[in-house]
């Protein structure tokens, strides 16, 4: 998953695959089948675990503002390590994997999931249902970007910024203005 994740799916090759697995070509094709069916395999399992801890933050107890904050800042936290590999989920969709009808199903069920996750946090706070349907979509791509600008290699002082811009226009849009 982590080589995949750090090159993509385009820039990975069977002999990087060797070397980070440690185990012949051969032997990556009678257990994986192929590299497609390892990458999926890494996929979904980036999907169920890394992603599922990210949702598993706005389940929590406490305010919505305090569950996002701490979404967004876990998520600036993990970006901004020394890898800057953005997110998995971002990184496929532009790659030739994204034509994939099951990786574009792994892509759109999490994306789902985490708005699914934002928007019954925010229920706490937006009555009407479409409007906290959209501010949850406006964080799912807020969440995206931040992982895009880190990949870049934009400073944590400028993701950090935009938590802060974004947490501002939803809870307290008076003072944003």
């Amino acid at each position: 998953m982590e080589l995949f994740w750090a090159k993509g799916y385009d820039c990975t090759g069977i002999s990087d695959l060797e070397k980070t697995l440690g185990i012949g070509r051969q032997s990556i094709y009678n257990t994986f089948g192929d590299k497609r069916s390892l990458f999926i395999k890494a996929f979904h399992h980036y999907a169920q675990n890394r992603s599922g801890a990210m949702v598993a933050i706005l389940q929590q107890e406490g305010s919505a503002e305090e569950k996002i904050d701490q979404f967004l800042t876990t998520l600036i936290n993990a970006q901004c390590s020394d890898q800057r590999s953005g997110c998995l989920l971002a990184n496929s969709v532009s790659s030739s994997i994204q034509s994939d009808p099951e990786a574009a199903s792994i892509v759109d069920n999490s994306l789902k999931r985490l708005h699914k996750a934002l928007s019954a946090c925010l229920k706490m706070i937006i009555s009407d249902d479409a409007e906290r349907k959209r501010t949850a979509w406006l964080l799912v791509n807020t969440a995206q970007g931040l992982c895009i600008l880190s990949k870049s290699g934009q400073p944590k002082s400028t993701l950090t910024g935009i938590k802060n811009q974004t947490l501002s226009l939803i809870f307290h849009p008076a003072i944003s203005n």
